[in-house]
């Protein structure tokens, strides 16, 4: 996924404090929503915010999360620290197929995260999983798929009745008008291969001729002022705060002190990798 920070932002810092995150599994089991999320969480900071957003909202019922693209493995792990951090624990996290661009290796800005997840985890397939909950729910998973759709290919190539039975896919792809770095004002050079789409093509053709119900948000849609914010704040990581946070580097130059951090991030990172800032010090004269 790319681009769509700045309304994640937005919606956090509204609904995130400290307390929100010990939402229980029986309140989201009252949600009346289901959804299963494929991500390639861990470089733009967009699908953190996505991650946290989809856990604070009560609508949602999250019967897992899958991790999408590049090391697969180590997504799962950033996902299984986040979750454990956020009281998400009851969600299951399934680890999706390993596939990098073609002559390099796809890395994540946000290793030094994932790295503090489970080393020893097993973690299961993601195709086996996402296919098992749509026998089990026929009709009711909408499916967030905001990352390369290579998870979501290999199940379609498994077996393409159950994928069907799918209630939708929402979905981050695309590029119709406008590209990136093209806000919604003012001339555009017109539109961009997006990464999502691609990473991997095929998949993507897929997704699109499955007889599912899709609703597509292309680049067009989430070229903001705030997520150009969003993507320039990710650059400060581990400047004047939390060095392993996934969201803390996003606000960190926005906070006034680290109380206001920790609030900001909802409590996400440890108190103790919350370091003073200069803000800090202007915040007590």
């Amino acid at each position: 996924m790319r681009l769509i920070g700045g309304a994640f932002t937005f919606c956090l810092l509204l609904n995130s404090s400290v307390g929100a995150q010990t939402e229980t599994s029986a309140s989201r089991a009252k949600a009346t929503e289901k959804i299963i999320i494929d991500t390639d969480i861990g470089g733009d900071i967009d699908d953190a915010f996505a991650v946290g957003l989809a856990l604070r909202s009560p609508e949602l019922q999250i019967l897992g999360i899958s991790s999408a693209w590049g090391d697969t493995h180590l997504r799962a792990r950033l996902l299984s620290r986040f979750l454990k951090e956020t009281g998400g624990t009851d969600i299951p996290v399934a680890m999706g197929i390993t596939k990098h661009p073609a002559g390099k290796l796809d890395t994540l800005s946000q290793a030094a995260y994932a790295e503090g997840g489970p080393r020893d985890q097993n973690y299961p397939n993601a195709v086996d999983f996402l296919l098992d909950q749509i026998r089990l729910h026929p009709g009711e998973i909408t499916l967030i798929a905001i990352g390369p759709e290579t998870n979501l290919g290999a199940a379609i190539d498994r077996d393409a009745a159950t994928f069907r039975k799918l209630k939708r896919i929402v979905l981050m792809g695309g590029s119709v008008y406008r590209g990136y770095s093209q806000f919604n004002y003012g001339k555009t050079h017109g539109p961009d291969p997006e990464w999502n789409i691609l990473c991997d093509i095929q998949a993507a053709r897929k997704v699109f001729t499955s007889g599912v119900p899709l609703y597509v948000m292309p680049l067009d849609s989430d070229q903001t002022a705030g997520a150009r914010t969003s993507r320039n704040f990710q650059s400060w990581h581990g400047i004047d705060g939390c060095a392993a946070c996934p969201l803390h580097a996003v606000v960190a130059r926005r906070a006034a002190n680290s109380y206001a951090i920790r609030r900001c991030c909802g409590g996400l990172c440890e108190p103790s990798g919350v370091v003073p800032n200069r803000a800090d010090e202007a915040a007590r004269r």
